[in-house]
């Protein structure tokens, strides 16, 4: 036994060791808390940096189409349109011919018409400006008077365009069985729409004219016709 100088109080040497054994334990649990904390705010940061990045602005947003997800165009017969899409065609052509085009020309002037759930159809043509920025899509046009006429559902929509009217690239072979059509995608241009390879002319319908329309509902076909009022092709929202 040790005893201190009033001779009282005595503490044996395994109770000394017993206390030093204790201390480390603390001080390793001390030690190791640490690390957790280090290995859990470390987690933190690189959860934060990927939130960060998937939403960063050159992150594909919800819904928005990414390589291997744009829409497919499959080739159709004018003469397999139901009377009613045959009537969007025709309605699609007349309206183009009052496109406000004064620098693209014929080349750049489309028609559009949308057909809501209730029926009713709404069209419209391409407006350009002098900021390309700025001129509106004629399936756009649409999609707005529609919507603004109290239109939240579409049956179908069809857009006329000059640059529909020869062979529509990367699509199937034409068909009047349209069900039974291959889905072959169409070639892609810079901006992300459908093009001919190598033309260097934004196709049609653009990626974002499709994600206008698509706002209101997935599944709506919309028919693609040549300025002879001759549908060849449909891609669906």
């Amino acid at each position: 036994m040790i005893f201190d100088e009033a001779g009282a109080g005595g503490v044996s040497e395994l109770d000394l060791d017993a206390q030093a054994d204790n201390a480390q334990a603390d001080n390793a649990r001390v030690d190791g808390a640490r690390v957790d904390a280090q290995v859990d705010a470390a987690g933190a940061d690189d959860s934060a940096d990927s939130r960060r990045a998937d939403s960063g602005p050159d992150a594909p947003a919800a819904g928005d189409a990414v390589p291997g997800g744009r829409p497919a165009v499959v080739r159709v017969a004018h003469d397999s349109l139901s009377a009613e899409d045959a009537k969007l065609v025709i309605l699609a052509r007349s309206a183009r011919l009052r496109a406000y085009v004064p620098r693209g020309g014929t080349a750049t002037a489309e028609g559009a018409a949308v057909r809501d759930t209730d029926g009713r159809t709404y069209v419209a043509a391409t407006v350009e400006n002098t900021r390309e920025r700025l001129t509106v899509s004629a399936l756009t046009a649409a999609v707005v008077a529609a919507a603004s006429s109290g239109a939240r559902r579409f049956e179908a929509a069809a857009i006329v365009s000059d640059r529909l009217t020869g062979p529509l690239a990367g699509s199937g072979p034409d068909t009047a069985d349209t069900a039974s059509a291959p889905d072959v995608p169409a070639a892609v241009g810079a901006a992300g729409t459908s093009a001919a390879p190598g033309s260097g002319v934004p196709g049609v319908p653009g990626a974002d004219d499709l994600l206008v329309l698509g706002e209101f509902g997935s599944g709506v076909p919309v028919f693609l016709a040549g300025s002879d009022g001759a549908a060849r092709g449909r891609v669906t929202t």
